[in-house]
């Protein structure tokens, strides 16, 4: 499996404050990651499940940021920017909420995720869904081996075509 840096894709760990109470965490903690929020919403995946891989385009191609809030996921990512950056670039990670939480995802790259254990995950995107710019890629269609057997995936997912036959940027 290669692992490659994508160009605008930024991991960070987040920062969290302690006291008898419990924790205050702020997972944005650098200024380049900041979007114009247009949507947030939280995930649940029990473990095993694969999520992805997942991006909106045209006028709804958005920059995400992605936390995880609890428990721990592998997390993929590639570059299907046809522009001059390493076009088809998977990067991987393993995130969690105690180590690397928190992932900037620019527009043109795909995500998804195994969940390593049941986890939340929290994300921020710059667009508004739209079912009609929603795609993705399928999972089983680049090289990556994902850690956990006998994994739990959407009838959606499966149906999502191979890498090699699209090109959307």
């Amino acid at each position: 499996m290669v692992n490659n840096i994508i160009n605008g894709v930024k991991y960070y760990r987040a920062r969290k404050t302690f006291d008898d109470r419990g924790f205050f965490c702020k997972p944005d903690t650098d200024r380049d990651s900041h979007i114009k929020v247009s949507e947030t919403f939280f995930s649940f995946s029990k473990k095993r499940t694969i999520r992805g891989m997942h991006l909106q385009i045209g006028e709804y191609a958005s920059d995400r940021l992605i936390t995880v809030i609890s428990g721990s996921i592998f997390d993929v990512l590639v570059d299907l920017r046809n522009n001059g950056a390493p076009y088809r670039s998977i990067s991987v990670q393993e995130m969690s909420s105690d180590g690397f939480g928190t992932v900037f995802v620019p527009k043109g790259v795909a995500h998804g995720f195994q969940a390593l254990e049941d986890t939340v995950i929290y994300y921020i995107s710059s667009s508004a869904y739209n079912k009609e710019f929603d795609v993705g890629i399928n999972i089983n269609s680049f090289n990556i081996n994902w850690p956990l057997i006998n994994p739990i995936i959407s009838t959606r997912d499966l149906l999502l075509p191979h890498l090699s036959t699209i090109d959307l940027f």
